[in-house]
């Protein structure tokens, strides 16, 4: 498709605002294969243009005037937004990443990885506090909640890896005195 060319060439080239109205000619117009590249490219693009949270808002109110049955278009947001968490979690901007990892777990209540991730990050921002000012209040509700997800969704914790990581976490602060209050 054209237009989805040319909003990728927009977005690299840093004209964002055409390439958004070239991503929303594709969007309401394609099949559920081409709107997969489509959005996987405009978010790339989007990244590498400095615009990754534009990108995704701009994709979220798209979203909400496409049909349900356009559940790839869901699934390419939803990894994108996990992307763009572990970038914050890189540049230890904490405060990003739980916004964006709590926006999830409004959205997708099923997704227990988004509490798992929030029980880490929580848990990393406690570790670069003061012992004076540090707190795992988060880590252990994030770890409950990501434990009762499982259950009710049948997952067995001991599959996941980052859930088994994360219980030797939840044991360690344990036997350092750290408890959920």
């Amino acid at each position: 498709d054209v237009s989805l060319i040319r909003a990728e060439i927009d977005l690299l080239q840093g004209d964002v605002q055409t390439a958004y109205f070239m991503a929303e000619k594709v969007l309401e117009n394609t099949s559920d294969d081409l709107m997969f590249h489509a959005v996987h490219v405009f978010l790339q693009a989007a990244q590498e243009s400095g615009h990754m949270e534009e990108g995704i808002s701009f994709l979220q109110q798209k979203a909400e005037s496409m049909p349900v049955s356009s559940q790839v278009f869901w699934l390419v947001l939803l990894e994108d937004r996990y992307n763009l968490d572990a970038v914050y979690e890189e540049q230890q901007n904490w405060d990003k990443s739980i916004k964006i990892l709590e926006k999830i777990t409004e959205e997708y209540k099923t997704e227990y990885r988004a509490c798992i991730r929030l029980a880490y990050v929580n848990y990393q921002w406690n570790n670069d506090r003061r012992p004076a000012d540090r707190t795992y209040k988060q880590v252990f509700l994030w770890y409950e909640k990501a434990k009762e997800i499982m259950e009710q969704s049948g997952i067995n914790e001991e599959k996941d890896a980052d859930m088994v990581q994360l219980k030797k976490i939840i044991s360690q602060l344990e036997e350092l005195g750290w408890r959920a209050e």
